[in-house]
């Protein structure tokens, strides 16, 4: 179905390593932390083809799809899809590379119509991957977050049946969320993304929780290129629905990744 979410920073194994690829790692790390996801993108092509470097490829690609907003072209969506589906080809257990796959997806939903979603299974796969992450590790702070939102758009794309038939529901989207924050108690990213995906269901009914969550994420700072924008997007939607403007608000959040 149609959900969006953060792109996932997850620590990767580097093992041992000459001095050299020690350098080009801190320096594709630090080119994605200050926002230059082009450069990060640059850097990892230089790198030996691995599982790891295609996964962070993904993340790049992605990355700056995130921090644009809206509308991301079809085909920067596509070419993450590929990377990260030749990441898994390598080694089909890399946590990172299912959950880039599972966003590429879900964000390329987003922009189908309902009947197109449902034929292109993206919504089931993209759960399918997150699911697997949970299985590796239950505690898997992302993987929790993508499915809070998961199971929100769900029900509001699909309705109260649309979600009966894939087994969503806000509930299970809370008890998501809640494990989340619980694995880590100051991402930001995970909060913003659950708050946007309940004021694109219905602001003015879960008005109270989105509040709480966007007051959480205002009191913290954020840490790199990607929250920035979020932090921005957060304090823009507080904004609307603290002047009782509820529709403003839900329509943001419908447009905004």
């Amino acid at each position: 179905m149609m959900t969006r979410f953060r792109i996932l920073f997850l620590s990767m194994s580097m093992g041992i390593a000459a001095p050299a690829a020690w350098s080009d790692d801190t320096a594709r790390l630090t080119a994605y932390n200050d926002g230059d996801f082009e450069g990060a993108y640059s850097l990892a092509q230089t790198e030996a083809e691995t599982t790891d470097t295609l996964a962070f490829m993904a993340r790049a690609i992605l990355a700056d799809c995130i921090v644009v907003g809206i509308d991301p072209p079809n085909e920067q969506l596509k070419r993450a899809e590929s990377i990260a589906v030749r990441a898994l080809q390598i080694d089909g257990d890399n946590l990172e590379a299912k959950l880039q796959l599972a966003i590429s997806l879900s964000i390329q939903a987003r922009y189908m119509s309902l009947n197109e979603a449902r034929k292109s299974g993206y919504g089931e796969l993209s759960r399918q991957l997150a699911n697997e992450v949970l299985e590796a590790e239950p505690e898997n702070v992302w993987a929790h977050g993508f499915l809070s939102v998961w199971n929100v758009e769900v029900r509001r794309v699909g309705g109260m049946i649309g979600a009966q038939i894939m087994g969503a529901s806000v509930n299970k989207a809370e008890e998501h969320f809640r494990a989340a924050t619980a694995a880590d108690p100051g991402n930001l990213t995970v909060r913003w993304q659950y708050a946007r995906a309940l004021a694109a269901l219905d602001t003015d009914r879960y008005q109270a929780q989105i509040l709480s969550v966007l007051g959480d994420i205002a009191a913290r700072e954020p840490d790199d290129a990607i929250e920035r924008s979020l932090h921005l997007r957060a304090a823009a939607l507080a904004e609307m629905i603290g002047e009782d403007r509820l529709s403003d608000a839900q329509n943001a959040a419908r447009s905004w990744l």
